[in-house]
Parts: C-alpha cells; structure tokens; sequence
C-alpha cells in the first residue's frame, strides 16, 4: 500500500505555457521526493492544458484538476487544498522555479522547530531570459519577520512550506481576496 506523500506542493496556473514547464520540472528534480505536486489549472486558453496532461502522464507524483470555471487564484488554492494528502503544503508559482534542496532545506527547518508554521526562502529575481536582476533578501528570524510584517510583506508566498494542520484551521485561503 502505497504512502501518503509528505507534501503536498500546490501550483495554480492560467495561461503560463511559456513558464509552466521549467517550474513543474523544478519540483520534480527535488532531493525530497515524497510530494505530490497539485495543479490547479484555472480555464487556460493557450494550450496550457495539452502541456500539463503531457507532464502529468510522465509521472505519477503529478496531479493535474481543470477548474470548470475560472475560480482565481485563492478559490484555485483552496480547491487544491481539498485535495492535499500530505502533512505539509508547499506553493509553487507557475512561472517560478525552485533550487533542488528546497523542500529538503525547509522541512528539516520545520521539524526541528515545531512551533513554526511556515518556512519560505529568500528569491532570486530574474527577467524571462533568466538574466539575473535582484536577490530579494528578508528576515529569517522568527521576532525579526513579525517585526518587519507590521510594515510590508517580507515572505515570498511561492516559496512557503507550512503545516497542513494550519491552513486547514485558518479554514483555508481567504476567497475575497
């Protein structure tokens, strides 16, 4: 019998042909290999679709659910989260990728302090050629995040692993927005 992956990485996606491909490609070639990697595809219209059912038929870690009608991104998450089996939930946006080691990095975080809920990660900025513009670099310390917080936004929500158990008590992602 097989076991519930660890993480469960949530993408939503629309209109991202261009992008989407090096950003599923990215999670796949994690050092962490216990996740399952949800796309939400919110009504593409550029072909999108064709390319994430070519992925997904390439491995079984991919599950890929079409909204009937455009939702959004919050609803895209939300709908995403109803389907998560692992433990931890994980973002990835669909024109971002991510570093190898990255869930591997932040679960060990997260287990070794369990009183966190989330990790995310500094970001790389780069232009659609890859050309390197910007390291957006934050707090890394608990107090110093919820200092800098009251501010701006100082997490890169692409980059977030947290604890399934508080999304689901927070009730999700807040649809208004």
């Amino acid at each position: 019998m097989a076991r519930d992956p660890t993480i469960s990485v949530l993408m939503p996606v629309r209109n991202s042909r261009e992008y989407v491909e090096r950003a599923v490609k990215s999670i796949l070639e994690q050092s962490y290999s216990s996740f399952e990697l949800i796309i939400i595809d919110d009504q593409s219209e550029d072909r999108t679709s064709e390319l994430l059912r070519k992925l997904a038929s390439g491995d079984s870690r991919i599950i890929v659910i079409r909204n009937q009608q455009w939702q959004g991104v919050t609803r895209s998450l939300n709908i995403g989260l109803s389907r998560a089996r692992g433990d931890f939930i994980a973002r990835q946006d669909a024109d971002d990728w991510s570093v190898a080691g990255r869930f591997e990095s932040q679960l060990a975080y997260l287990q070794c302090y369990p009183d966190l809920a989330l990790a995310g990660t500094w970001v790389t900025k780069v232009d659609h050629e890859g050309t390197f513009l910007e390291i957006k670099e934050w707090p890394t310390e608990p107090d110093q995040i919820k200092k800098s917080l009251l501010r701006k936004n100082v997490i890169a929500h692409g980059s977030v692993l947290g604890r399934r158990e508080l999304f689901n008590r927070c009730g999700g992602y807040r649809e208004v927005f």
